[in-house]
């Protein structure tokens, strides 16, 4: 038997009578109830607790997706769908809200064969996850980076056993591989993440993202136009709508190559645009939460700057839902 020492507004209380200094504080509550979490971690940080974990969300530990001893830094993706709904208090712009039909996401994926490029990044890597749910006849995972593509192929193998996976080390831009790809495996749909993102960086580097954003995605394209592909989903960004930076003008450009592409008929193009992506390489929220973790400041672009987020695997199955649709371009944002 263990005392209880107090409830959730206690927490400042219990460190400071208990001298925890260097303490974990586990978060149990087997709620939904996303605003009753918000509150302890709010209260975990008010009394300057160094590490703050949470256990799996209960139903995914009952269907046996995650073990209950899987205890992990809190994150907000760890939430729910309700419970991220709470979090965030977003508000859905102009579609209303989004239902997803994965009937037709299955109609789209199963018994195909699938190519993933920028497989082992944070986008690609989940795509892979959420792709290899709707028992795709074969998944080709493609990336240039060695260790990324090791560690996902890995993950998918474990996860997915009875799943044919393939995965290739390639660089977008070299003509004669991706070519080769395509002649062996000749895939039916592709998703093409593959992107250089940073966009600091990519002012930096302008020519770095002019090749790899527009000139690795017409090799790909190009290919699959080809090979007759029936739908290439390319994934663009909110930073294409009148770019102001290097990376979002050559995803502009992108997007303007698959509209151009999509002339052709043979394939189908689709460009599907995002905001920030929880917890994405790139996002805004890893650079908040260390700000925070340091008691700030936390430095924005400006005081009336907006920025729209989504998780992202609702991000990635709402990519495979615009597989399905007719319109070149559907943009989809959240409200933070």
């Amino acid at each position: 038997m263990k005392k209880v020492l107090g409830k959730i507004n206690d927490i400042p209380e219990v460190v400071k009578a208990y001298n925890i200094t260097e303490g974990t504080m586990i978060i149990a509550l087997p709620s939904d109830d996303a605003m009753t979490i918000k509150k302890a971690v709010e209260k975990g940080r008010e009394a300057k607790l160094k590490k703050i974990k949470i256990i799996p969300p209960p139903t995914e530990v009952i269907k046996g997706e995650r073990p209950l001893k899987d205890i992990t830094e809190f994150r907000i993706e760890d939430f729910s769908d309700n419970m991220l709904e709470g979090l965030l208090k977003r508000e859905l712009l102009k579609e209303g809200p989004v239902s997803l039909d994965t009937g037709e996401i299955e109609n789209l994926i199963q018994n195909k064969v699938v190519l993933i490029t920028g497989a082992a990044g944070s986008i690609g890597s989940e795509l892979c996850r959420q792709v290899a749910k709707f028992k795709p006849s074969l998944l080709v995972i493609l990336d240039q980076d060695e260790t990324g593509i090791f560690n996902i192929s890995g993950e998918l193998e474990e996860k997915f056993p009875h799943l044919p996976i393939t995965p290739e080390i390639s660089d977008i831009c070299d003509e004669k591989k991706i070519g080769r790809v395509f002649n062996e495996f000749e895939p039916k749909i592709v998703f093409h993440a593959a992107a250089y993102k940073h966009v600091p960086l990519m002012e930096k580097h302008p020519e770095e993202a002019v090749k790899n954003n527009i000139f690795g995605t017409k090799v790909v394209a190009e290919s699959s136009l080809r090979h007759k592909v029936e739908k290439f989903i390319f994934i663009s960004t909110d930073k294409a709508v009148n770019p102001t930076s290097v990376m979002g003008a050559t995803k502009r450009v992108g997007e303007i190559l698959c509209q151009a592409l999509n002339q052709k008929r043979a394939t189908k193009f689709i460009s599907v645009r995002f905001g920030n992506v929880l917890d994405s390489r790139g996002s805004v929220i890893p650079v908040f939460r260390e700000q925070i973790k340091k008691e700030g400041p936390v430095r924005v672009t400006h005081p009336e700057m907006k920025r729209y987020f989504m998780t992202t695997s609702e991000a990635c199955l709402l990519v495979m839902q615009a597989g399905k649709q007719v319109l070149w371009v559907r943009e989809v944002k959240y409200l933070f």
